[in-house]
């Protein structure tokens, strides 16, 4: 990225192809929307682009990306709701390349996931979807370390509540 930044702009395309499968991993388990999550890494990547300079040493480039990219939920989000109310539960198909046998059991962990508020959300997602250390999760957030573990500590037992309601319900 340091190179893209000096203006070799041609080696953005590397950092997609590298890059834009985690990104989109991670916009999908945000969205739980396919079209979304793709229109989201694209917008990212055009980001990364315009805002090169902004690029900085003490970055690592995934908390850069993973930052631009929750700032960009964040606006389609804004923009979105004001278009139109968010009605009904988001299209849950499984990620691409899950195994058959575990779309059942991820969709009902995914169900359970979208219930989540948004902050809770994205520290889980970082944190287990993307295996971000708590250093990159507190990058990414603008908060310390310290709250980035606790943050994650307070959306598990959520994430275990919704879930384990979601398994009764289901089994009753």
């Amino acid at each position: 990225m340091h190179r893209v930044s000096g203006g070799d702009l041609p080696l953005l395309s590397e950092l997609y192809e590298r890059h834009h499968r985690r990104l989109f991993r991670y916009c999908w388990r945000i969205t739980g929307e396919t079209q979304a999550s793709e229109d989201l890494v694209q917008e990212v990547f055009l980001k990364m682009l315009r805002n090169r300079q902004t690029f900085s040493e003490g970055n690592t480039f995934s908390s850069w990306m993973y930052a631009i990219a929750r700032n960009a939920h964040s606006d389609a989000y804004r923009k979105r709701r004001k278009e139109m109310p968010l009605e009904g539960e988001p299209h849950l198909a499984a990620p691409p390349g899950e195994p058959v046998e575990c779309r059942e059991e991820s969709a009902l962990l995914h169900r359970a996931l979208m219930q989540l508020p948004e902050e809770k959300r994205e520290v889980l997602v970082m944190s287990r979807f993307q295996d971000m250390t708590h250093a990159e999760i507190a990058r990414v957030l603008g908060c310390d370390e310290r709250t980035s573990r606790t943050r994650l500590h307070r959306a598990l037992k959520s994430l275990r509540q919704v879930y384990l309601a979601s398994v009764r319900r289901r089994t009753s």
